[in-house]
This record gives structure tokens, sequence and C-alpha cells, in this order.
């Protein structure tokens, strides 16, 4: 199996494995207008759509820690619904309260066209989780 198949896996079981384990630590990861689809820069290995939750392990989380105490990890590129594209190589995690959990909003780019699809899919978005509670 491929390393990003490997990573691959590793998101998809780690956050059931979190309820039980207190050494991970969490990214979520939001968009701006929400529901930009989501994958690891670099593979394309689907993160699903923001807002998303990354676990990383602490070890591993340790391991990518720079000398000013942030950490800093691989990027994400986000595709929203009208094709507006943002990349980034890397994302520097820095705070965090109890360094276990961390925030990222990943804004659309103001010069892609279409902004009204991507706000009107967001929306939606908003209006089915409301139907679901």
């Amino acid at each position: 199996m491929s390393q990003s198949a490997n990573w691959f896996c590793v998101l998809l079981t780690l956050p059931i494995l979190m309820l039980g384990c207190s050494s991970n630590s969490m990214l979520t990861v939001h968009s701006e207008p929400e529901g930009a689809k989501l994958s690891a820069a670099g593979s394309g290995v689907s993160l699903g759509r923001a807002p998303a939750v990354l676990v990383f392990a602490s070890d591993d989380l340790e391991n990518a820690r720079q000398a000013n105490g942030c950490y800093l990890v691989r990027g994400i590129e986000a595709t929203w619904p009208s094709g507006a594209a943002l990349a980034t190589e890397t994302i520097e995690l820095c705070g965090g309260g109890d360094h276990r959990n961390f925030e990222v909003v990943l804004q659309r780019p103001t010069g892609a066209p279409y902004l009204e699809k991507d706000v009107d899919y967001a929306r939606a978005i908003r209006e089915i989780g409301r139907a679901h509670v």
C-alpha cells in the first residue's frame, strides 16, 4: 500500500480510536465559504468537505515541532463547487491552548469567479444540517 493510502486509512480510523486515546491532536479545517472539498497537498488524498477534523498522533506532531514551538504539517488543497481553488504547501499550527486542538480557516480566493455558487452551496449545507437536528 502506498504512503498516501496509509495516511488516508489513518485519517479514517483515528477519529474512532481517538475516543479512547489521549495522545492525539486534532486540526479542524474550515473553509470560507463552508463546503470546500479538501485533499492532502501533493498526494490528492481526499480529506472530505470542510469543516473536517484531521487527527495527528502526538508523537508525529512532536516530530514536526519548529524552533518557535509551532508545528509544521502537510498542506491542504481546497476546491469549492465553483471551481475556485486554494493550495497551501504547509500549515503552521501554533497555540491551540492545550496543544491538542487546532483550527485553520481556508479562505476562498477573492478574485475567483462564481462566488454566489459557493455561497449557495454553503447555505444548502447549513439548511441540511438544521433539518437533521
